[in-house]
This record gives structure tokens, C-alpha cells and sequence, in this order.
């Protein structure tokens, strides 16, 4: 439950942050640069983590071509729509 509270939290706090960054342009210019590196280093640290959890190494191993399953068709439907969200707001935007 603390979790859940701190993540709530800090999605609070992201919102207030861009609400005021708004109406500082400079702000704006650097949370969009910084969005980037932040989301891979994030996604690195869950990887490492993952990695180094022999529990779920382990497990992992166990059922490799199951997991691939599931996974891949995850992976393609979010690129899908990834795509098709872009091309769809792009299309709005003059």
C-alpha cells in the first residue's frame, strides 16, 4: 500500500510539474530532452534488476518459449499502436 501511495504520489507531483512548466518555456525544453535518457536508464535499472533476481532467472529459464509467446505479440501490438496513435495525431495537427 505505501508503494501504491508514493506512486500516486510522484504521478501527482509529474502533473503539478507540467502544469507549471507550461508557462516556462525553458522548463519545458528541459523536461522534454531529459524525458528520454530517463525512461532508458529506467528501463535499463528494471533489466539489471531482473537480471539479478535468481528467483526469476530462474523461472525465466524454465519457461523461455512460453514467455517468448506471451511477450511478443505485447511487444508488436504496442509498436502497432504506438504507430497508429502517431500517425492518427499527426493527421489532426495542422
Amino acid at each position: 500500500m505505501t508503494t501504491t501511495i508514493v506512486v500516486l504520489i510522484c504521478a501527482f507531483a509529474g502533473l503539478v510539474l507540467g502544469f507549471v512548466c507550461q508557462r516556462q518555456p525553458r522548463l519545458l525544453t528541459l523536461a522534454e530532452r531529459a524525458n528520454m535518457p530517463i525512461l532508458l536508464l529506467l528501463l535499463f535499472l528494471f533489466g539489471y534488476e531482473l537480471g539479478t533476481n535468481q528467483s526469476v532467472m530462474g523461472k525465466l529459464l524454465a519457461i523461455g518459449g512460453q514467455a517468448l509467446l506471451v511477450i511478443t505479440p505485447a511487444i508488436i501490438g504496442s509498436l502497432l499502436g504506438a504507430v497508429l496513435v502517431t500517425k492518427l495525431l499527426r493527421r489532426r495537427t495542422p
